[in-house]
Order: structure tokens, then sequence, then C-alpha cells
């Protein structure tokens, strides 16, 4: 059986992506020939210390039938502008926002995964939709003035991404 984390050369391109900051829609589109299908999964309101209520969001993309990514995001909605946090409730795709008010992501991480984060454990449909690890995560910020003000993660479901990678090589 081959091991999920041995990727092929040209797989190198989209880690180097995802890890410079450009939007995981763009970095789908260009691995996959498609445009992904984005879904709002679940919103909720979460407690978080110090800074009191969240909302939390999950979301997908799809292509095909494929999960593709998983994406969850806090928002402190005291340190955004309302109709940014108006947008983002109502479905709006994060980097369609972030790119209107040309507010880059900040503290840009991407490493491979084994475990499961706690940030998914708390996941509301379980494992129904999204495969289990090893996942390639991508996480940043933003942040206006001292707060963060989003906090985001992105889950690249490894399997998917090497068999991608395979198809192409």
């Amino acid at each position: 059986m081959k091991r999920a984390t041995k990727l092929a050369a040209r797989s190198f391109d989209w880690q180097r992506e995802l890890a410079a900051g450009r939007p995981l829609l763009e970095v789908v589109t260009s691995c996959f020939g498609a445009g992904p299908r984005f879904e709002v999964v679940s919103q909720r309101w979460v407690t978080v210390a110090v800074r009191g209520p969240e909302v939390e969001r999950f979301s997908c993309y799809r292509v095909g039938e494929s999960l593709v990514s998983l994406h969850v995001v806090h928002v402190n909605r005291k340190a955004l502008p309302r109709s940014f946090v108006r947008s983002l409730l109502n479905g709006e795709r994060l980097g369609k926002l972030l790119q209107e008010e040309g507010w880059e992501r900040r503290g840009v991480e991407v490493a491979l995964r084994r475990q499961l984060p706690l940030v998914l454990r708390s996941v509301p449909w379980g494992n129904r939709f999204f495969p289990m690890g090893p996942w390639w995560v991508r996480r940043f910020f933003l942040s206006e003035g001292d707060a963060p003000a989003l906090r985001v993660w992105e889950f690249l479901p490894a399997r998917v991404w090497a068999a991608r990678d395979e198809r192409r090589s």
C-alpha cells in the first residue's frame, strides 16, 4: 500500500501556493481542473475564553462528488466591520470577502497532520462527509488592531490530494 504522504513532484506547487497565501479556490481550480462547489455546512455561536462569543462556520469545497477541503472559520464579530460579518453569515465565501477588502492572510502555516486536530473534534456532522486523516492543514489569521479578528483552518484530505497528484504525474 502506498503511503498517502508520498506525493508526486508536481504536488509541491500546490503546497507552495498554499503557503504563499494564495486563495484556496484558485489552488483547487488549478489542481483539479475545475472550479469547486462551495457549501456552508453549519454556523453556530461558540464561547471562546477571553474574547467571548464568536461565530464558528464550517464550509467545504467539492469537485464533483469529492470533498477536497473543509474550512473552519472563527469570527470575532466585534473586531470586524459589520458588513463583512453580515456577508460572511449570509454564506459568502471568505476568500472573496478578503479580496474585496484587500486583506492579506497573516501567519500562514501549512503542515501535514496525522491526528485529528482539536478544532475538528467539534465538527457537527462527524465523519459522514469528510475522509479520515491525514490532512494537509493551512491555518492563518486576520487581525484588526491587537485582537485576532478571524482565525481560519483549511483541511485538505491527503489521500484525495495524493490521488490527484498520482493522476497528473
